[in-house]
Parts: structure tokens; sequence; C-alpha cells
């Protein structure tokens, strides 16, 4: 680095939610990179590994050191609960595509009913309910096949991992100590998100405006579902660019 060039970008990593996991972050890299930054995706393990650069093992058995600081840390969904911890320590700036602090909301019977429903369809019908699931993520838009990985060959799923994840969900609440050291939070979510409705992204919101000392930015995403990093990637940057370029250094 000259004395002249701009300090480099911190990497990021992108942590993908239940279903999906690298996939959730199609073309992403290639968009951050042209812009400078490094851009890697998590592999939650579900689906058989991706033979593409930028494709990280994030084995939740695997004890991992912390990668070195500053990163930069995206999550999608249930990727906020299921981010490997050590990357927490190494993070400065966080954004949360679509999350929550509890996946069901405030009157939460006719959610965990829902959901136990597919636990117990998963377990007899796994490619039936993974393809209505991604059909719903994207609602009220039109799901694109090339977002989701081949389900022709089952024998290579993690079926097990994606159980425990499911039924996992159902109890799971965030812990924002983790999260307190970060300086900035930005927050986006779709206002026609089915799965994870806008009321649940505005109090994960309050709670981390109340939990940590980060600056919070809460930006909806209008007429958008839940799998905001694929349906409205355009959309989610034009928000996204000008907030990553302000943590720039001088």
């Amino acid at each position: 680095m000259t004395p002249h060039s701009p300090p480099p970008r911190p990497p990021i990593l992108a942590a993908g939610g239940w279903g999906l996991g690298p996939h959730s972050w199609s073309g992403w890299a290639d968009r951050c990179a042209a812009q400078g930054w490094i851009f890697s995706a998590l592999d939650r393990g579900y689906f058989p590994p991706a033979a593409t650069p930028g494709i990280l093992e994030s084995d939740p058995d695997l004890a991992s050191p912390a990668p070195p600081a500053p990163i930069i840390l995206f999550t999608h969904s249930y990727g906020l609960h299921t981010c490997p911890p050590h990357l927490w320590p190494a993070a400065t700036a966080l954004v949360i595509f679509s999350g929550f602090s509890h996946f069901h909301p405030s009157e939460p019977r006719p959610s965990r009913r829902r959901l136990q429903r597919m636990i117990q369809q998963f377990q007899h019908y796994p490619a039936a309910v993974l393809q209505q699931f991604w059909h719903n993520t994207a609602a009220p838009h039109p799901w694109q096949p090339h977002w989701a990985p081949n389900l022709d060959d089952l024998t290579h799923w993690h079926r097990d991992r994606l159980t425990q994840d499911l039924q996992a969900l159902d109890q799971s609440h965030l812990d924002p100590t983790p999260l307190a050291s970060l300086s900035q939070i930005l927050i986006l979510h779709g206002t026609a998100d089915a799965i994870v409705p806008l009321t649940q992204g505005q109090a994960l919101a309050a709670l981390l405006t109340q939990e940590t000392q980060a600056t919070i930015t809460f930006q909806p995403i209008s007429a958008a579902g839940h799998a905001l990093p694929l349906s409205h990637a355009p959309h989610c940057w034009y928000h996204l660019h000008p907030w990553l370029t302000q943590l720039q250094p001088s």
C-alpha cells in the first residue's frame, strides 16, 4: 500500500438462512468485488459442497479461531442465529437481511403450528417442503430455479442438519451479547415478507438499539418478500453501498 492509497477494505462474510445457505448470495461476490470488497459465503452444509470460489465451510461443530479483524458480517434470516460464534469478535459491522430475534411473533400459536407441520412433513417429503419454502420466501414475486441447489439427488443432502436447524428454529431466541461490540448495524427488511413480517424486523431493531452500542439503521424494502438478497439484490445494494462506503476509514 502506497502512502496515498486508501486502507484495504475489510472482507465480508455472509451466513445464509435455513434451506438456502450459500445460494442466498448468488451474484453478491461479483457485486462486492466491483466496488473493492472481498465477499465470501459460509456453507452450513445442507447440500453438497459448491465447487465455487468464495464458499467457506461453517461446520457448527468446528471450533475455529477468530479471523483477523476487522470483518463485516452479512446474515440472512436464521443465519443471524447460526453464524459461527468465532466470527463475532472480529466483526465491526453487521448487515441483517430479513432478520428476527425470535421466529414466532408475539402471538405464537398459529406460527408454531405451521412450523411443527412443516417439520413433520419434511420427514416424509423433504424436496416438496423445500420447494414450497423457497416459493414462499420469494413471494409475492416468483421464485427463480437458479437460486436453489439441485434437488434431483437426495443422497448427498445433510437432512439431519436441516431437520435439527428447523427444530431449533422453534425455540431460538437471539442472544445480543456477541453483537455488543459492533459499531454499525444495518437491517434490511421487506415490507411484504410473509415468513418474517416487517414488525418482527422492527422488534429486532428495537432490541439491538437497547442491548448494543451500535448505530442501528433500519431500512424497509418496499413490496419485497423474505428472499431479499436474491429477489431484491439491486434494491438492497442501493441502500447498502453508501452504508458500506461510510465504514471505510480515511
